[in-house]
Order: structure tokens, then C-alpha cells, then sequence
């Protein structure tokens, strides 16, 4: 009886150590901040995913018309804010509210809500818009204080995770989204503190000209997408093959793939791990796919628990976005 005990107790304790050093190798993501809790990008969203424990928070940064950085995912603004009644004749030729239309006083009296496409809520069943207190758009500067803020008064080190959006979109209006960006980075430090700091873009323009034309030593990240996807920045196909994943290698650490890209269902219906994540880890390159949510499971999966065992286990990828960073984080305990 002793030793059943002993042996139970050996098993268990080899249990804990292998699930200890799979999170230590594995970045979670708070993808948005808490954004399966909260509307997306705020700074409630931020403290909350804070308070999870995840090793880096995202956020995804826009221009206003006085080039302030925000953090905001789209954009125009209709899709997250009440806009459109608060400056309801404000929108261009197609209807949309563009961000860089505004300036940042304006953009501070706008309320964020839930992402809706149209008039449909794209997260049914997360935070009700008619119990939203006054949440709204912070700037990049707000949402770096904050996290560096709740770093010190938690004493711990959470790290941030930046995307870059539109810049095409920006150089056509004449501004540079990625050099006031980069700037932003380098008067909060972070050109020196690179463990702690991720940039990354679906445009691999953003990422060259951050590594050769501004000498960053932030890491780099690589988003891919799907070539289908509107405005796509480049050759998504191509790049997740052995010839443009080396491309890659070449000025980013790193890849954060839609997940869609990394397995195939085979005719029973089982997810079967592609060639992706095989390839970039024998270049020696990070995975970080985008995105984890436990309200929308990813096709062929019936469970969390069924679908992170694939992600750490069967992929063995080095980290996952993320709208829930307390799930994820649970997994390994």
C-alpha cells in the first residue's frame, strides 16, 4: 500500500514538472486584454487580463488625425464606439467613421462597446452593452502606463505585444504609423528591455523597414493571414512555404499564423497538424497563433482542454493569442 502511495506520488510530481516547464516555454497572449470579459483594447480589458497572469498583453494601435496613437483594432470607429451618434454626419463617402478623421480630443468623447459587424454582436454573451460604464479608446502612451503601473505595483513583469495596422492606408494620408510607433517604444524604454516587447505586422513591408531602416532590436513578428482576406499585404500562400518561411527568418523572430493555417481535418473528422509549424520551428521560429477563444472553438475541436492539448502538445508551438488568458493559464495547473 506504501509504496501504491509512493508511486502515485512520483507520477504526480513528474505530472507537475512537465506541465511546470510546458508553461515556462509557452507565451500566453491576453489577446486585447481580457477581451472575452471586456470590450477589446480598453484599459479595463488591460488590468483585468493583468490580473490573469499572462506573459505578454496585446493590443492592436491606430492614428488619430493629430497623430496620437491608440489603441484601437479597426480603422474606422463604428464598429466599437457610439460614433455615429456622437458625430453622425462625420463619416466618409462609404459610411464608415475613419479614426484618422479625428482628432484625439474628439476620439475621447466616444463610448466603447462590444464589437458588433452590423448590427449583430460578433461575441454573443460577453459583456452587455446596456451595463458598459464609460469605457473608451486609450492612447498607446495610457495603455504602456498602465501595464508598467500594475508591473511594478503586483511586482511582476508582463510584457508587451504591439501590432502596427494599416500602414498603407496611413502612407496614403500622408502619415507613418510605424515611425511614431517605434518612437512611442523607444521613449518607454523598450528598445532596451527586448524580452519584454513583441512588434508585429501582417505586412512584411512594416517589419523590414523596422529592422533596416530603423535599426530596431525589438523582435519582429510575422502575422499571416489568408490571401482571401480583404487588403491582404502580401502573398500569404507563399509565405508559409519552406522558401517564404526562410524569407521570414530573415528579419523576424517569429510567426503568429491564423490557426486555420496550421491543421487540416482528415476524413474523420480529426485535426491533423499541417507542415506549418514544423517547417518554422526547424528555422528556428517562434509560433504564435492567433486566436484562442473558448466561446468559439476552433473547427474539429469539442472541448478547450480537447483543443489547448492540440495547441501545446501536438503543435508544440511556443505561445497563443488569446481572449481568454485565465483558461489557457489554467490548463497548465
Amino acid at each position: 500500500m506504501k509504496l501504491a502511495i509512493i508511486v502515485l506520488l512520483l507520477i504526480n510530481a513528474q505530472s507537475c514538472t512537465s506541465s511546470q516547464v510546458e508553461r515556462e516555454n509557452f507565451r500566453v497572449i491576453a489577446h486585447r486584454g481580457a477581451s472575452a470579459y471586456l470590450p477589446e483594447n480598453t484599459l479595463e480589458a488591460t488590468a483585468m487580463a493583468h490580473a490573469f497572469g499572462p506573459d505578454f498583453l496585446e493590443c492592436d494601435l491606430q492614428l488619430t488625425k493629430d497623430n496620437i496613437p491608440m489603441v484601437l483594432h479597426d480603422r474606422s470607429l463604428e464598429s466599437t464606439t457610439n460614433v455615429s451618434e456622437v458625430f453622425p454626419k462625420r463619416h466618409r463617402d462609404d459610411g464608415r467613421y475613419y479614426a484618422i478623421d479625428f482628432s484625439w480630443e474628439e476620439i475621447q468623447k466616444l463610448r466603447v462597446f462590444e464589437r458588433r459587424r452590423g448590427e449583430v454582436l460578433a461575441f454573443p454573451g460577453r459583456f452587455p452593452e446596456q451595463s458598459a460604464p464609460q469605457l473608451r479608446v486609450p492612447s498607446f502612451a495610457e495603455w504602456i502606463e498602465l501595464i508598467e503601473g500594475m508591473n511594478e505595483s503586483r511586482g511582476v513583469q508582463v510584457g508587451i505585444y504591439v501590432e502596427v495596422k494599416a500602414s498603407p492606408a496611413y502612407t496614403n494620408e500622408g502619415r507613418d504609423i510605424l515611425a511614431i510607433v517605434l518612437e512611442v517604444l523607444r521613449e518607454y524604454g523598450y528598445e532596451d528591455k527586448t524580452d519584454k516587447v513583441f512588434l508585429q505586422s501582417f505586412d512584411p513591408v512594416d517589419l523590414i523597414r523596422a529592422k533596416e531602416e530603423f535599426n530596431t532590436k525589438i523582435p519582429l513578428i510575422q502575422l499571416i493571414g489568408m490571401n482571401e482576406w480583404p487588403g491582404a499585404p502580401a502573398d500569404y500562400v507563399h509565405m508559409i512555404t519552406e522558401e517564404g518561411l526562410q524569407k521570414v527568418a530573415e528579419y523576424a523572430v517569429g510567426i503568429g499564423p491564423f490557426y486555420r493555417l496550421l491543421y487540416d481535418i482528415d476524413s474523420k473528422g480529426r485535426p491533423q497538424a499541417t507542415l506549418l509549424s514544423k517547417t518554422a520551428k526547424q528555422l528556428g521560429l517562434e509560433i504564435h497563433p492567433f486566436t484562442h477563444r473558448s466561446d468559439q472553438l476552433w473547427e474539429g475541436f469539442q472541448s478547450n482542454d480537447e483543443l489547448l492539448k492540440f495547441v501545446v502538445k501536438t503543435l508544440g508551438v511556443h505561445g497563443v493569442f488569446t481572449d481568454h488568458s485565465d483558461h489557457v493559464i489554467q490548463f497548465f495547473k
